[in-house]
């Protein structure tokens, strides 16, 4: 019994092992966008495949954003370049040799192997670097660089790599705004002033503000009622019910309100929200300097 106990911790030790060894090769594998670019060009080296003083021309990078398939095309230029192995063909000698094409071709989007090998056959390089990168997950995009010989027009090297889509991913595809997420003050503010119920949510952007509008409307619904209705009605038996129902469900709309702003991202295609959070302000006070203390909130314009 104890030989059996003695051999299960083994083959347990070694499971837990190699499933850290798999889960670390996995995530090891997802890199930036400059590292798989570094990588790529390495392996070009790597294979042999090219003798120095290759002339090689940069072509295209196909993708859904512009501005990442210009950042690929320029951070492969140079790291090319800075090899000395290679000679790099300047893109814009590229972009003149390829003008007449411009009508027909679109350099940032999807080319297929018959355009590419019509459209080269007058460039003035050796080979040819061409590309794609797509959305893998949500959290990586799958980037593809191929090395083509321009006149057997066969692929000589082709680099595979997953990009982790982060921070700088991110600022790339938006362009000149440099992407940042919401703070944790903000999203503070945000669960704050989702005390009037969706406000904060709504100022957010977040597209389910409604929700909390719903839940916190019928919480001060039935809270109101419930004190209202004694003041018209004389004996009314559900006014405990629906103040202390409207007082629970307001109570969950609170809860809900200043949770959910840390679970929205903010959209990278836009600033952060129609109203600066920023300027919004809550403070403990003390009411007509007696010990009797509550919220002020206020709002800076600036014009």
């Amino acid at each position: 019994m104890k030989k059996r106990n003695i051999m299960f911790r083994k083959s347990f030790i070694l499971v837990v092992f190699l499933a850290i060894v798999v889960n670390h090769t996995v995530f090891s594998q997802v890199v930036t966008i400059d590292a798989a670019i570094s990588n790529a060009v390495r392996q070009f080296i790597d294979s042999g495949r090219f003798s120095k003083g290759t002339t090689v021309a940069v072509l295209n990078m196909s993708s859904d954003n512009k501005n990442l398939s210009d950042y690929i095309i320029n951070e492969i230029i140079a790291s090319m370049t800075n090899t000395g192995i290679f000679e790099v063909v300047p893109r814009s000698t590229v972009e003149i040799e390829l003008a007449d094409m411009e009508h027909k071709y679109d350099m940032s989007g999807f080319v297929d192997d018959e355009y590419i090998k019509d459209m080269t056959k007058n460039l003035s390089s050796d080979i040819i670097i061409s590309g794609t990168i797509t959305r893998e997950s949500t959290e990586s995009y799958r980037l593809i660089i191929n090395a083509i010989h321009r006149v057997r027009f066969v692929y000589l090297v082709s680099y595979r790599g997953s990009v982790r889509d982060d921070k700088q991913m991110q600022t790339i595809v938006a362009g000149s705004k440099i992407y940042e997420n919401f703070t944790t003050k903000e999203r503070l503010m945000f669960g704050t002033l989702n005390i009037i119920p969706g406000l904060g949510s709504a100022i957010q952007k977040d597209k389910l503000w409604w929700i909390n509008t719903i839940i916190g409307g019928t919480g001060i619904f039935l809270l109101v009622q419930g004190i209202v209705m004694p003041a018209i009605i004389d004996d009314v038996p559900e006014v405990k019910v629906n103040v202390i129902t409207g007082a629970a469900i307001y109570g969950v709309s609170v809860i809900y309100g200043f949770a959910r702003p840390f679970f929205v991202h903010k959209p990278k295609d836009s600033g952060i929200s129609l109203i600066d959070p920023t300027a919004w302000n809550i403070e403990l006070v003390s009411a007509n300097k007696k010990d009797i203390n509550g919220f002020r909130i206020s709002y800076n314009m600036r014009f």
